[in-house]
């Protein structure tokens, strides 16, 4: 716990949310104001990316299981020199009672970073996805190193929160290829009523 690279690591970590919370907030302003820049996520990327972040990292994650999943963190069991008794993954009654191991909250916010590789132009696409991958690594073994996550927490983080975030794709993006849809045929019946 005391290596200056882990801890700026773990640092990192917890700015980089922040940073991208921040712009989430930003872009909507700078497109209030009137500003276009072909690189800022348009409304419907932003609704993706709120929305992933929300529904993946804070509400099933941070909100619900680590509030309420009692196992605790590695470095709280017996096994490790600590007070409380190990406890499996899918064991919910475990003996911690707050921010608890199960499962990772910064994993499932490292792994948000690759909803952006859906979004990048797809030239760049690998590339995203590769850095975001290795981010997404460095982060959780550095949760493991730290004592703070079994393997197991990380592994399921990453799991559910994928999983919400293609599902909050899946939703975003094929509703509004629907709405599409329906609106160019709208247009083709109007256009055939016109004539």
């Amino acid at each position: 716990k005391s290596d200056p690279y882990l801890l700026a690591l773990r640092t990192a970590g917890r700015v980089l949310p922040a940073v991208l919370i921040a712009g989430m907030i930003i872009v909507p302003l700078l497109r209030q104001i009137g500003l276009r820049l072909p690189f800022l996520p348009n409304e419907r990327d932003m609704l993706f990316l709120s929305a992933a972040l929300a529904m993946g990292p804070g509400l099933a994650v941070n909100l619900i299981l680590k509030s309420y999943w009692g196992r605790p963190r590695p470095q709280d069991t017996t096994i490790f020199g600590g007070q409380e008794q190990f406890t499996i993954a899918w064991w919910p009654w475990g003996e911690c009672s707050s921010n608890c191991s199960f499962v990772s909250g910064e994993a499932s916010t490292a792994v948000f970073m690759m909803a952006i590789a859906a979004l990048v132009p797809r030239r760049w696409r690998l590339r995203v996805l590769c850095a975001a991958a290795v981010w997404t690594i460095a982060i959780s073994l550095n949760r493991i190193a730290f004592g703070a996550h079994f393997l197991s927490d990380v592994l399921i983080s990453w799991t559910l929160t994928l999983a919400i975030i293609s599902l909050v794709y899946l939703f975003v993006y094929s509703t509004a290829a629907d709405s599409e849809g329906s609106q160019s045929k709208t247009s083709r019946t109007l256009a055939v009523s016109a004539e």
